[in-house]
């Protein structure tokens, strides 16, 4: 796992996605509190591949130490890689990017810390207006998002292990 996303290497995303990678472009999607989102967009394969993704997402913890720590004291990536790796598939109605691949420092996701992550999905700015960063949303478009859907969302999932129940949205 790179140690920031500045270190994504060629040789380390033709790891990730089990074909050879000789170039790709990168650019800051999102940049949290707590964590960081690239594109990797324009990847090119020393063979053609129609089963690998012309462009993916990669969010994983920032490289400043201070939004590390916090993120990683607080549980936030262990949240994080609990609710791709155990729970997403369980919630009917909610729609979330196709994991390509999870990377950790170990630990059980919910329940153990974990501070060093990467969670390689895919690339939702091609499908959706609100994620492309060739065209943002102004003011209140970032406001209906979140408060709208992200916002409840995180409230009603935030600190839970066991999510054989379900909170209500």
């Amino acid at each position: 796992m790179p140690a920031d996303c500045e270190k994504i290497s060629t040789e380390w995303l033709s790891h990730a996605v089990h074909a050879e990678v000789t170039g790709f472009k990168t650019r800051v999607c999102s940049e949290g509190q707590v964590a960081i989102t690239v594109v990797l967009h324009d990847i090119e394969y020393a063979a053609p591949r129609d089963d690998r993704p012309s462009s993916l997402a990669i969010k994983m913890h920032p490289a400043d130490e201070g939004a590390r720590q916090f993120g990683y004291i607080s549980g936030l990536f262990s949240q994080e890689l609990y609710f791709y790796t155990s729970f997403c598939d369980k919630l009917p109605g909610i729609v979330v990017p196709e994991v390509y691949g999870i990377w950790s420092d170990g630990g059980r996701p919910g329940q153990d810390p974990i501070e060093f992550n990467a969670l390689m999905m895919e690339d939702l700015t091609k499908k959706y207006e609100p994620y492309s960063v060739d065209k943002s949303p102004d003011a209140q478009g970032v406001e209906d998002i979140a408060l709208g859907c992200i916002a409840p969302f995180h409230a009603a999932f935030f600190g839970k292990v066991d999510l054989e129940e379900y909170p209500q949205l």
